[in-house]
């Protein structure tokens, strides 16, 4: 069983959603 896959796909998984809810709070075209 590849638990370090599982690790790295959660924090992507988190980390995506937290950038999600980010843009839908500025609802503002974030350029950098």
């Amino acid at each position: 069983m590849s638990g370090e896959r599982m690790k790295r796909l959660d924090r992507i998984v988190r980390w995506s959603i937290a950038f999600v809810g980010q843009l839908r709070r500025n609802k503002r075209p974030i350029l950098h």
